[in-house]
């Protein structure tokens, strides 16, 4: 019995030896044998095996699947914050995508989904397309969101008295335009929309300021755009050069449910200008005209997370719009960006007139994380006359 015990004890020994990893050499019954351990191709260890799984986990997270097939997908989401819709939680998935006999050219397609601790939802799916070549190009966007707003007024003076009302926003906005690039900058392109706005479970101070205002809104509207870009991106917080921005609306009342025809204008410049080493200044000057018919729901309004972020989405709203900010962008560390801002916007209508004590001013800081040379995390405090916004959201503000 022991014998047997003895032999099947040097049995497993050699076996233990044959099966290591590495080169070994054993001594068996005198003779020497040398052992070369060749892994099989493809299989890794259980710890590579992770190490793959973290490096392309934080691949796909930040640049998606390899560039060179046909379809790639990129997912991230997180927390966000704003003073509309509170503490959120944000998800936004992106495919790029090649089509058949237009290899050379990327289509984009995302989707964005919210849900917000006060009640908030939304869901927004954008999409870019390529027609033919890189000079043709199809953009669309569908949207619905429903959102607890507050609402202040509808001139200066009731508006900074700060007693709002509230009601839940339930808004869908369909969008087509299609661009038509003419030489290497210029862009030309037509637009058509249709919105649906109602104002659902009013309280008495809001009633009380939307007197006779109708609380539903539906309507199409078409319009004609052009563009110039002339900006490029070489790194992170590298951006030089300018973008401009004009587009005009129509909006018949046979296409919706007013009974006056309306239309809008807005304008828009962005310059880009790197100061030193790791330094950015960025400005942006913005623009709406609404007509006097325009339905309450479409009007300019000061505040939102990229504009006046000081201030509460349309605290301050009517028929004509102009605000400007200058950002200084500080390339930090890696992927860290601090930004600090400052600028003023003024917003009037027909029975509200311009003066120097209704312009409002804006200014804050904020930090940015870039995952990639486009996608961005983004925290920023902003103050206003008299109130201040937290802003957490993705990519920078313009």
């Amino acid at each position: 019995m022991l014998r047997r015990l003895i032999v099947a004890a040097l049995f497993i020994i050699i076996s233990d030896t044959l099966s290591a990893q590495g080169d070994e050499v054993s001594i068996v019954n005198a003779d020497t044998l040398h052992y070369e351990y060749t892994p099989l191709k493809g299989v890794t260890t259980a710890s590579q095996r992770f190490d793959n799984f973290a490096e392309s986990l934080a691949t796909y997270m930040t640049e998606g699947i390899a560039t060179q097939r046909p379809v790639n997908f990129t997912i991230i989401g997180g927390p966000g914050y704003s003073a509309e819709t509170g503490l959120r939680l944000s998800a936004v998935g992106n495919m790029r995508y090649r089509t058949y006999g237009n290899e050379m050219l990327s289509h984009n397609l995302s989707l964005r989904i919210m849900a917000s601790l006060r009640g908030a939802y939304g869901v927004d799916i954008d999409g870019v397309n390529y027609i033919a070549n890189s000079r043709n190009r199809l953009k669309f966007s569908v949207a619905y969101a429903s959102v607890p707003t507050l609402l202040y007024g509808f001139d200066y003076d009731t508006s900074a008295s700060c007693m709002a009302g509230s009601y839940t926003a339930k808004r869908g906005v369909v969008e087509v335009r299609y661009d038509r690039r003419i030489g290497e900058v210029f862009d030309i392109g037509l637009c058509a929309d249709y919105r649906y706005d109602d104002a659902r479970n009013i309280d008495v101070r809001a009633r009380e300021l939307l007197g006779d205002r109708a609380t539903l809104y539906h309507g199409a509207g078409v319009g004609i755009a052009a563009a110039v870009h002339h900006k490029h991106t070489e790194a992170i917080n590298v951006i030089r050069g300018v973008e401009l921005l004009l587009e005009a609306t129509m909006r018949p009342a046979f296409m919706g449910n007013t009974t006056t025809s309306s239309w809008q204008f807005r304008g828009q410049v962005d310059w880009y200008q790197p100061l030193w080493y790791g330094g950015l200044v960025a400005l942006d000057v913005y623009g709406e005209y609404h007509s006097q018919a325009t339905p309450w729901q479409l009007l300019a309004r000061i505040g939102d997370d990229c504009r006046m972020r000081g201030y509460y989405p349309g605290q301050y709203n009517g028929n004509s719009l102009i605000t400007t900010q200058l950002e200084v962008r500080q390339h930090i560390w890696e992927g860290l960006v601090g930004v600090l801002w400052g600028g003023a916007g003024v917003v009037w209508s027909e029975h509200d007139s311009v003066a120097w004590r209704k312009v409002l001013p804006n200014y804050g800081a904020g930090i940015r994380w870039y995952l990639s040379l486009s996608t961005a995390i983004r925290i920023d405090v902003g103050f206003g006359r008299g109130c201040y916004n937290f802003v957490v959201g993705m990519n920078e503000s313009f």
